[in-house]
């Protein structure tokens, strides 16, 4: 006879008759019962082997990703430099995180060891260079493999904006704005 949860079995617990499967850290305690003889001590076995897998983070369209490939697993973070497991907001979809910080990240499920604390730095772009000579104007970054957007009306740029790829020839007195970004990373101020 055995119980599953660290309470004592009697000779009305849980008849063992096969093997069974154990899907969660737990206690199981089992006693040897037989007509005409005492009850066995009881033996002790704690499963402790299940953790949930470490969340993945990932930035995509500005937005960050937060998954784990443990189901059921709940996803805690924090972007204030406190402790996801006692401070952390409850992961429930896709989050625009627009300032430099370090994301903590834990993921967390019930009869499961919690994963490993997992941290994400959000860094800025560094912002457009800008270069004018012979009224060609040539726009660059020290941001590795970000991108630059610009507009020539004055306007506020963002990813909707002309990506920059080639000098820009100007034909007229203009405003240029331009900003840096990457996927990874939090865009750079507007220039």
């Amino acid at each position: 006879r055995y119980t599953i949860g660290g309470g004592l079995p009697t000779t009305q617990s849980t008849l063992y008759t096969e093997s069974f499967l154990l899907d969660h850290n737990d206690t199981i305690i089992a006693i040897g019962v037989c007509d005409h003889y005492n009850d066995s001590y009881p033996d002790t076995l704690v499963v402790n082997s299940y953790k949930v897998a470490n969340p993945i983070i990932e930035r995509v369209n500005g937005k960050m990703q937060m998954t784990s490939v443990t189901a059921g697993a709940q996803i805690l973070y924090t972007i204030d430099g406190k402790d996801p497991l006692t401070d952390g907001t409850v992961f429930d979809g896709p989050v625009t995180i627009d300032v430099i910080c370090s994301i903590r990240v834990i993921a967390v499920r019930s009869g499961y060891n919690n994963s490993d604390e997992v941290h994400y730095d959000l860094g800025k772009c560094a912002a457009p260079e800008f270069e004018c000579a012979d009224n060609v104007l040539s726009l660059s970054t020290t941001t590795q493999d970000a991108v630059i957007y610009y507009t020539i009306d004055g306007s506020t740029p963002s990813a909707s904006s002309t990506l920059y790829a080639n000098p820009i020839r100007l034909e007229r007195n203009v405003v240029v704005k331009a900003i840096a970004c990457k996927d990874d990373m939090v865009d750079s101020d507007n220039l």
